[in-house]
């Protein structure tokens, strides 16, 4: 079956569920974001960096909720987006590697974003924030033009690719799985979601109010550098430092409204929009039961599945 929220999630774990290693799956995805947060966190922040950030994605109440699901897509889409974000960032900062080299890791971190956003259609606004600080800033990182031609070219694919699979899943490439009036775009919807969304946010996530203020001094700091006579080297890391953290924290709007639900109207029933063909792999039945045994999903998992 293919849910309205993740469309996508049962290509990326059939090979695991034809292994038999379901439940393989959510881990070797979070494995990859760690792999990605790695690198592109000491890349930016030092020796120190990459660890900590490993540790505090691995430790995070939602990885500890959700890793261990095989049936729900809510970590391996995070994990996507991790690995992606890391390589992307690695690929940024590198300027002493080959252009090859970082065209074809920043290549590999849109990828995994783009695979993201076929797990949960709403993904695609941290991609489209990626696509943004690429064409913000690949002059100073010191890339050409074709590796930004070759990254935007992914994502061109990918948007051909869901037209076609909305095509022949939903009857029209525009269409998705969503009902009408459950996803929105408007600057009406502005207003309401920050007088909804802080609070949650702030209470699944406290790390975010450390790091809004560590934002704010690297704003500050970057500012201030300029006017105590800095060296041009150090201004420009005073810059950069302020510019990635924005473009981090520009991500979170959008995992506030997938964890705390949207001010929005919501569609009652099931998510379960498209059956699978008979006789067609059906990656997530089963449930907590062994894969194809017949079995329901969770109850509370973000879809329903059911054994075809």
């Amino acid at each position: 079956w293919i849910s309205e929220k993740n469309p996508g999630y049962p290509f990326l774990v059939a090979p695991f569920q034809m292994l038999g290693i379901l439940r393989v799956a959510p881990l070797f995805y979070g494995a990859l974001g760690a792999l990605g947060l790695f690198f592109g966190a000491r890349r930016w922040l030092g020796r120190w960096g990459g660890t900590w950030a490993v540790v505090l994605f691995c430790s995070s109440g939602a990885a500890l909720a959700f890793a261990w699901r095989a049936t729900m897509p809510t970590f391996t889409d995070a994990s996507l987006i991790a690995a992606g974000a890391g390589a992307l960032l690695w690929a940024m900062l590198a300027t002493e590697v080959t252009v090859r080299r970082r065209t074809v890791i920043g290549l590999l971190g849109f990828v995994s974003m783009e695979a993201a956003v076929l797990v949960r259609y709403t993904n695609v606004v941290i991609l489209a924030v990626a696509v943004l600080a690429v064409l913000l800033v690949f002059r100073r990182a010191a890339l050409p033009r074709r590796a930004v031609g070759w990254w935007l070219g992914s994502v061109a694919a990918l948007v051909a690719g869901m037209l076609v699979f909305d095509q022949l899943a939903y009857g029209s490439p525009l269409k998705t799985g969503y009902s009408s009036g459950e996803i929105t775009f408007s600057l009406a919807s502005v207003i309401p979601n920050l007088q909804h969304l802080p609070a949650p946010l702030t209470s699944s996530m406290p790390m975010l109010l450390l790091a809004l203020g560590a934002l704010g001094w690297m704003a500050v700091r970057a500012m201030s550098s300029r006017g105590r006579g800095s060296q041009p080297e150090q201004q420009a890391r005073y810059r950069r430092d302020a510019v990635v953290g924005a473009v981090v924290l520009a991500r979170r709007p959008r995992q506030a409204r997938d964890e705390s639900g949207s001010p929005g109207p919501v569609a009652d029933g099931p998510e379960i929009v498209a059956p699978a063909e008979e006789g067609t792999l059906d990656p997530l039945s089963g449930g907590d039961g062994e894969p194809g045994n017949g079995e329901t999903a969770d109850e509370d998992a973000d879809l329903e599945v059911t054994a075809p």
